[in-house]
């Protein structure tokens, strides 16, 4: 929007001026928790939601136009999609393959041109976009929430929770003298993008410093000198590096005013959340809830207890899978890194299994059916480590979706109260008085009465652990963000 959006006035009425929209995305037809909203003050959710939205935005015109720059060159870098394909695979050329280890070649290079193709359409409505507001000084974003309480904006494309490219896309509009904190935070934040995050706060200051020359270098002149280029977040990278070469640049760094917003991410909020809740001081340490002099990676930590486990394995049916896995950097940090980032929120084993095969697959190290064994003992033994770091983690999910198991079976959703008050309940039905209409585009379920539905037992007591979890960092982020505009 190019105007502050409509103050949440109750759960029906906010947001956009012409155009209806939902506090909470839940079920159309889900009168219950309609009414749940009717009854309870949902106020301080509402301006949180206010403030959220009153914040000015707009367009970096400097990184939109490299990234204009670097899609007219072609693409294919910086999470900017291949312009054209290398060459069009049509149905004749798959037909009149030679033999069938050329028409998997041929498929697979079908499937990758059709990736590209959607990859393509959602850089191109992001730019859109970009372009279309480049000219406004000011860019508002409404926002609502799902039925857990996370906060969202409701315009899906270009937004600041979105990806590196959408990040760097955005600033604020109005802006503020660094001060000598800003400019500290500043050189923390180039370290951080860059992906030297696991470094004291001290040492991430000097090494933006130490690179001081090269962060000149490339916001004179992103084209010709591409050391962003190479980075975990390039797009944020270079954006943070034009900022603190103009502050440098000027007589007095400190009294800079910057437009640049700085992140701070949490490491791996489930389980940070689950210590908290267990009072549990080992696996607390691990995701920097304890003072510490360096910053802890639960990640490394998971992968030292799964080397361990692979390195003694005993198991007569498993040593096999263990030694194929032994060699030198096959098991390493990336691969189990989603696992241990979903395992808070519920990842069945073959859930796990799928993620590290896919991480294991890129490597080409072995044939599809060797593939799939390893990858369901490496996903059983990252787990197991979760388990063994995070034991109080593991107790407490087992007592929620035991709970909710309890509540489901006597016929009832679960439902709860956030921290602010907010009721969340879970929309999980069995559809067994539903109607299906076909159109020419699509099949549309339409359900009669939701709530009179039966309750999907399975799904409510295993999606209420990490739906609780969710809930809670909402509450947290939604707390901050009473306090600090309280301050």
């Amino acid at each position: 929007m190019i105007f502050p959006p409509l103050p949440w006035k109750n759960h029906r009425i906010g947001s956009y001026y012409l155009r209806q929209t939902a506090f909470s995305k839940i079920v159309p037809d889900h009168f219950e928790a309609a009414s749940l909203y009717e009854k309870t003050d949902i106020s301080k959710v509402m301006k949180v939601l206010d403030t959220l939205g009153q914040v000015k935005w707009r367009i970096n015109k400097k990184v939109l136009d490299v990234v204009e720059y670097v899609w007219a060159t072609g693409g294919g870098k910086c999470y900017v999609p291949k312009r054209f394909n290398e060459r069009v695979i049509t149905n004749s050329m798959i037909k009149e393959a030679k033999d069938f280890k050329e028409k998997i070649k041929l498929l697979k290079e079908s499937q990758i041109n059709r990736e590209m193709h959607s990859l393509r359409c959602d850089f191109m409505l992001k730019m859109q976009i970009a372009r279309d507001f480049a000219n406004c000084s000011e860019i508002f974003y409404p926002h609502n929430i799902d039925y857990r309480g996370r906060a969202y904006p409701i315009s899906p494309h270009l937004n600041h929770l979105g990806s590196d490219l959408n990040r760097g896309l955005l600033e604020y509009t109005n802006s503020k003298p660094l001060g000598k904190s800003g400019l500290r935070w500043l050189k923390i934040h180039l370290s951080n993008v860059i992906g030297k995050d696991k470094l004291p706060l001290d040492q991430r200051e000097k090494y933006a410093e130490s690179i001081i020359d090269t962060v000149h270098k490339c916001a004179k002149d992103p084209f010709k000198n591409t050391e962003w280029l190479d980075t975990e977040n390039p797009w944020q990278v270079i954006a943070t590096m034009i900022e603190l070469s103009n502050a440098y640049r000027g007589s007095n760094p400190e009294g800079y005013k910057t437009h640049l917003h700085v992140h701070v991410d949490g490491s791996c909020n489930g389980l940070q959340h689950y210590s908290a809740l267990g009072r549990d001081y080992k696996g607390g340490y691990e995701v920097n809830l304890v003072n510490r002099e360096r910053p802890g990676d639960v990640y490394t930590k998971v992968l030292e207890i799964v080397l361990e486990k692979i390195k003694n394995e005993s198991n007569p049916n498993d040593v096999k899978y263990a030694e194929l896995l032994r060699g030198e950097g096959i098991v390493n940090r990336r691969v189990i890194k989603q696992t241990v980032m979903t395992s808070v929120y519920g990842v069945t084993l073959v859930g796990a299994r799928d993620q590290i095969k896919k991480q294991l697959k890129e490597k080409e190290i072995f044939d599809p059916q060797t593939l799939f064994y390893v990858s369901m003992y490496l996903a059983k033994k990252t787990i197991e480590s979760i388990g063994d770091l995070f034991k109080e983690a593991n107790q407490i999910k087992a007592w929620l979706t035991k709970c909710a198991l309890i509540i489901s079976q006597s016929g009832n959703t679960v439902k709860w109260f956030t921290p602010l008050g907010l009721p969340c309940i879970q929309p999980y039905k069995r559809l067994s008085e539903s109607d299906l209409i076909k159109t020419h585009a699509q099949g549309v379920i339409v359900i009669s009465n939701y709530d009179s539905q039966p309750v999907n037992k399975k799904k409510q007591g295993s999606a209420f652990p990490p739906n609780y979890i969710h809930s809670l960092d909402s509450s947290h982020m939604m707390l901050t963000c009473l306090k600090a505009t309280e301050k």
